[in-house]
C-alpha cells in the first residue's frame, strides 16, 4: 500500500475483525481525525478481549496537543513508547526513530489484491 489514504482503511478494518491480537508499532500517532479513529478502534478491540499492544516512537507522539495518550489510557489500550527522550540518551538516539507503520492483526497477513 502507496499511503493513507489505502493502509488506513485496511488497517481500520483489520482491528474491527481481529479476534486475538492486535500489535502495533508507529512513528507519528496524532490526536487528529485520523489518529482518534485508530485511538477508538484499538479501544473497541480491547473491550472485546483482544490483546492489543502499541509500540510509538516517543518522539511521533509529541506532533501533536494534547498528545494521544491520554485518548490510548482511557480506551484501555496497552502502550510503550520507543526511545523516550532524556538529556544524553536523546542527543545520541536523535536518528534512531522507527518511521514504519506495523499491524499485525490475529498474526495474519490479508492484503486486498492489486
Amino acid at each position: 500500500m502507496v499511503n493513507g489514504e489505502e493502509a488506513y482503511p485496511a488497517m481500520l478494518e483489520a482491528i474491527q475483525q481481529a479476534r486475538q491480537t492486535v500489535s502495533f508499532v508507529t512513528y507519528i500517532f496524532d490526536r487528529d481525525e485520523v489518529g482518534m479513529a485508530f485511538a477508538h478502534a484499538l479501544g473497541e478491540a480491547a473491550r472485546r478481549g483482544v490483546e492489543v499492544r502499541v509500540l510509538l516512537d516517543a518522539m511521533g507522539t509529541r506532533y501533536s496537543w494534547p498528545t494521544i495518550l491520554h485518548t490510548l489510557r482511557r480506551e484501555g489500550v496497552k502502550y510503550a513508547r520507543f526511545l523516550p527522550p532524556s538529556a544524553l540518551w536523546h542527543l545520541m538516539s536523535m536518528n534512531m526513530r522507527t518511521h514504519r507503520k506495523i499491524l499485525v492483526a490475529d498474526g495474519r497477513v490479508d492484503l486486498p489484491a492489486a
